[in-house]
């Protein structure tokens, strides 16, 4: 065992003051921190422009081919394919 954890067994009072002193700075950084340094929050979109396809091809694309792909591309990097 370290030293710290040695220390941290003997003294569990110190180390709640501890762990309730650090929740209590981190609660205070965040409602003190700047929208401007909050990441972006939008939400992903996708266009598709079909420039030479027929309508009724890109929409059997879009529905049928994609869905398929984005599955097997997840599977391979979970390894967890059949």
């Amino acid at each position: 065992m370290s030293i710290f954890t040695r220390w941290s067994f003997r003294n569990k009072a110190a180390v709640s003051i501890l762990t309730i002193l650090v929740l209590g700075l981190g609660i205070l950084s965040y409602t003190t921190l700047p929208m401007e340094f909050f990441p972006a929050a939008d939400q992903p979109q996708v266009s598709v422009v079909a420039t030479r396809m027929g309508p009724i091809l890109m929409t059997a694309i879009a529905t049928l081919l994609l869905p398929f792909l984005h599955r097997r591309i997840f599977f391979k990097q979970n390894k967890q394919c059949w």
